[in-house]
């Protein structure tokens, strides 16, 4: 059975409040300032944003500079 709940005026947007228990959940804490929305057919979805960490960011980087190493060089001219 869904929850639902009434939407309601926040500037020139639509808002609305999460149960506490929705976001225990997904696992967003009182420390947590920012979720990801997206659009899913006829669903909104709102996931725990998370940054990558330093290791994922640096093997992401690297996988990148090494495909694409001749168009980088090109740009760097």
């Amino acid at each position: 059975m869904p929850l639902i709940k009434t939407l309601f005026a926040s500037g020139g947007s639509k808002a609305v409040t999460l149960p506490k228990a929705f976001l225990e959940q997904l696992g967003i804490t009182d420390d947590d300032a920012e979720v990801a929305i997206t659009l899913e057919g006829d669903r909104i979805v709102i996931t725990r944003h998370r940054y990558a960490s330093p290791e994922e960011f640096k093997r992401t980087a690297d996988r990148v500079l090494t495909r694409r190493r001749r168009a980088l060089a090109k740009l760097a001219k």
